[in-house]
């Protein structure tokens, strides 16, 4: 009993509130962990007895876990690429050799998950961290990781973890295709979360920038962008360069100790230090859990265990002389943006060349030729002789940048063992690190036709719960549509599709509510009246600010310089401008395939977020340079709707374009002499100046930066602007729900946050919406079936939601009976109108303190929407003795187990 009481606890205090808890409730990993069946290699005969999969098991891990022999020479070969200046410096590596103060332990034992499983000693975090608060303990805990710090010597528990697998894509009968995962004692994941901490915040500079996995102030989105730019760049000019996404065989299952220990000093690693971490991930025993059974211990010889803190950070290091070796290599002709075709007006630099992508293990390598790709055989080769890597051509993807078909391409990589090819004819995009790269619309159509039915399968499995407004927006915000925010960010989808996705969520939040709420209700505000339902539209155009503040404001954004500098590139490259912010700025400068408006590209996804943003351009004060790099026609507004120039004479005649070019300028004259349109303040202000003066005119400097002041709000590049605020910024903006009188902020906030029955407060909140499924509603929407409005108790009125609830003559006494018991203030109908439609609230009496007045009305909301339809479809009486007893039972169960 006391532990369903416990459960019901957490599921009233984080139900519907929490993605996390609603997530692992439903999660049914362990199901499919179970391995039903194995076999040794692929042409090997299927097993199901578990005492053979052990062995199969066994087997393998002891094979994967044995070193193979490394050469020195190509060991020396790769660390050449570790220059002088790449090293720690004395005093940063004395650094990572300070003492532990307790104090550190306490907050890397409270920074760790409790959800986390605990170790072969079974002690979870919670009790680790129990005995870490305690006084008598404090001095010998310490001693504990500071000798192990310092001498390498740790408690022997610390050598000895339990693996259970994961399933990946592929054949699950082979072991290659489940991801083993390290159950490592808690005591043990501190110490190394410890060093974690402390060798990435001082030596995080030693990793090349190309690595973006696992690295403070690195975005794995960056990568995903810079392979978009990379993409628009190759099929404008059509390149033959073709990308590799690289799959290496277990790549952190095969780290040699040797080659870890080498690379670690040569980066300028205490080498007592590098000792410790030697110990202690390779000279461990490992059992591996089959299905719950547990196999007798193998040596782990190499290999970082996956599931400790400091794996991902050691195997990064361990990479980091390959993806060197690679950015180093003189002969790698590699991918190079080209220069402007009218540099010499535009003066534009290309940014450095780009040879390789990097997130932990997942690689892209750029190549312009075969020979580029024997070169990367070499350096490939060289690590894996120094370090037990391995490559897996087989599972080694290969994509033409530009789309192109490349039959030579393709034949040349044929013989090497590559067969997976992706160009614009291929039915599927190629996925990299997530992202979708397309080549054509039928690829990004099918992706997101694939993503619309996984969503659209989430809804279903999901609506199988019995979850309120609320927690079906908790589920669709963070659980269903997490996997759809992830790709908007770099995935130009059109807007009829968002709007598909927009509608999926609606349905699944509103599903089985009649009357319907409104589209806008959903997706204003909580303290507003709304749900707060993210709508994909703009939460797209929030993804895209990463990237549009720092081009609009440099100064205020913590975004890499280097991708920065790529993309304003790119902008200023394929739009024709010297400028970078005429064309997020003004759509006319959006000329070419790129500016279109449902462009295949991620430039269409960055103009959306700026042609969002709301502008106010009436006190801007500009110089007459920049007045002339501005497009006409975003210089005056139209008084009438008039048809744009150009189409005008382009539709009369066939004219040559230089006469063209005069007749607009004359068009346009003729309709500011005649006020069918208007300058711009800010472009009319130039020229109100004396005659006398007008020699002396400053021509000034072209300076985009008070259109970027004129973007509201005023605080728009601050620190200030969360992301909540910015979705609010953005157009399109939502209507609110009118309620009469309002419902202040803070008293929706006590709406949402008291401890009330889910199903009251999707009650009360209908209530307050006027969307009640009373009689008279019916009617209106349903006249056919619903011919009667008439109340069903007393058939004296139509049933309207205020009838429904509380005028009726046989519902009136219920709210009377429970106000007179409970409440300070007298009984009145409007006092209970008040407290059910403003939420203002009477006073409990002092006697009934421990439940508050909301409690009160919200049970007594509940009980007279029960017996109201117990009364509809069960053909029970509705007397007042039953939604008595309903309500105080209601009420009792708010602290018990039978509330639910």
């Amino acid at each position: 009993m006391n532990l369903i009481t416990l459960f019901y606890n957490n599921w009233r205090e984080h139900g519907e509130r929490s993605a996390g808890y609603l997530k692992r409730t439903i999660d049914s990993r362990a199901a499919s962990r179970h391995i039903s069946s194995l076999k040794e290699s692929p042409d090997s005969v299927v097993v199901t007895d578990a005492n053979e999969m052990q062995d199969i098991a066994k087997r393998f891990y002891k094979n994967l876990y044995s070193c193979e022999p490394v050469s020195p020479y190509h060991t020396e070969t790769i660390l050449a690429h570790i220059l002088e200046q790449d090293r720690l410096t004395t005093e940063e590596a004395a650094t990572l050799m300070v003492p532990f103060r307790y104090d550190d332990l306490l907050q890397a034992s409270a920074r760790c998950p409790t959800a986390s499983s605990p170790g072969n000693d079974g002690l979870p975090y919670e009790a680790l961290s129990f005995v870490f608060r305690n006084e008598s303990l404090q001095h010998l805990v310490l001693r504990v990781y500071n000798q192990t710090l310092s001498s390498g010597i740790f408690p022997p528990s610390w050598t000895s973890t339990c693996t259970v697998l994961l399933p990946k894509k592929g054949d699950l009968n082979l072991l290659q295709n489940w991801r083993p995962i390290s159950l490592i004692n808690t005591d043990a994941k501190v110490f190394t979360r410890l060093l974690t901490g402390r060798i990435i915040s001082r030596c995080s500079h030693l990793i090349h920038e190309v690595q973006k996995g696992f690295m403070p102030q690195r975005f794995i989105g960056d990568n995903g962008l810079m392979m978009q730019l990379v993409k628009i760049e190759a099929e404008q000019r059509q390149s033959p360069e073709i990308g590799l996404l690289l799959d290496q065989e277990k790549a952190y299952d095969r780290v040699h100790p040797d080659y870890l220990k080498k690379v670690m000093l040569k980066f300028g690693f205490p080498s007592s230090l590098v000792s410790t971490l030697c110990k202690l991930f390779f000279e461990i025993k490992i059992h591996i859990n089959l299905n719950g059974f547990i196999t007798s211990p193998l040596t782990q010889e190499r290999g970082l265990r996956q599931g400790d803190p400091l794996s991902p950070l050691l195997f990064n290091i361990a990479f980091d002389p390959f993806l060197r070796s690679i950015e180093h290599a003189p002969l790698f002709q590699v991918f190079r943006f080209r220069q402007s075709a009218n540099s010499s007006e535009l003066h534009l630099v290309p940014p450095p060349p780009v040879k390789v992508l990097a997130y932990a293990d997942d690689v892209a390598v750029f190549l312009r030729n075969p020979e580029d790709f024997h070169h990367l055989c070499t350096l490939y080769n060289v690590y894996a002789q120094a370090s037990n890597a391995k490559l897996n051509l087989g599972k080694t993807e290969a994509f033409s940048l530009s789309g192109h078909h490349h039959p030579q391409w393709q034949s040349f990589l044929n013989s090497h063992g590559i067969s997976t090819w992706h160009d614009h004819a291929s039915p599927s995009a190629i996925r990299y690190l997530g992202f979708a790269i397309c080549s054509s619309i039928a690829q990004r159509n099918a992706f997101v036709n694939d993503m619309l039915l996984k969503l659209q399968n989430a809804c279903f499995l999901h609506s199988l719960r019995q979850l309120s407004f609320r927690g079906r927006i908790t589920v669709m915000n963070t659980l269903i549509y997490s996997k759809l925010w992830y790709v908007l960010r770099l995935l130009s989808i059109p807007q009829a599709t968002l709007q598909k996705f927009a509608s999926m969520g609606y349905k699944f939040v509103t599903r089985k509510a009649f009357p319907k709420l409104k589209h806008e209700l959903l997706f204003a505000d909580r303290q507003k009246g709304g749900l707060k339902l993210l709508d994909p539209s703009k939460q797209q155009l929030v993804l895209q600010w990463k990237w549009v503040r720092p081009l609009l404001s440099p100064s205020s954004s913590q975004t890499s310089p280097k991708i920065l500098l790529y993309l304003i590139y790119s902008i200023q490259h394929h739009f024709n401008t010297v400028d970078h912010p005429l064309p997020l700025l003004f759509p006319a400068m959006r000329k070419g395939p790129l500016g279109k408006p449902n462009a295949l590209n991620i430039f269409t996804n960055i103009f959306r977020t700026t042609d969002a943003l709301a502008k106010c351009y009436q006190t801007t004060h500009i110089s007459h340079a920049t007045c002339l790099q501005l497009p006409l026609s975003s210089i005056h507004r139209s008084t009438n709707p008039l048809q744009e120039p150009t189409t005008l004479v382009k539709a009369c005649l066939p004219i040559p374009p230089l006469r063209l070019f005069v007749l607009v300028i004359v068009i346009r004259v003729r309709a500011i002499d005649n006020h069918d349109i208007w300058l711009e303040p800010f472009f009319l202000r130039n020229f109100l100046i004396p005659p006398d003066q007008a020699s002396q005119i400053p021509v000034g400097h072209i300076d985009f930066t008070p259109f970027v002041d004129g973007l509201l709000p005023s605080d728009l590049f601050s620190v200030k602007m969360t992301t909540a605020r910015l979705r609010q910024e953005l157009s399109p903006h939502y209507k609110l729900p009118f309620f009469d009188p309002q419902i202040a902020p803070r008293q929706w906030k006590v709406f949402w946050n008291e401890d009330i029955p889910f199903k009251a407060r999707d009650v009360w909140y209908r209530l307050l919406h006027n969307k009640l499924p009373c009689r008279l509603t019916l009617r209106r929407t349903l006249p056919t079936i619903f011919v009667d409005p008439a109340c069903l108790l007393c058939s004296s009125a139509p049933e309207s939601c205020t009838h429904f609830v509380y005028s009726c003559q046989h519902k009136h006494p219920v709210w009377e009976y429970i106000w007179d018991m409970y409440f300070d203030t007298p009984f009145s109908q409007p006092a209970l109108h008040r407290a059910l439609f403003s939420l203002q609230l009477p006073k409990t009496k002092f006697m009934y303190k421990h439940t508050s007045s909301f409690q009160y009305l919200a049970c007594t909301l509940l009980a007279i929407w029960s017996s109201h339809w117990s009364m509809t479809f069960s053909d029970s009486r509705f007397a007042l003795p039953d939604v008595i007893k309903l309500f105080k039972k209601h009420v009792t169960s708010l602290n018990t187990v039978e509330y639910y």
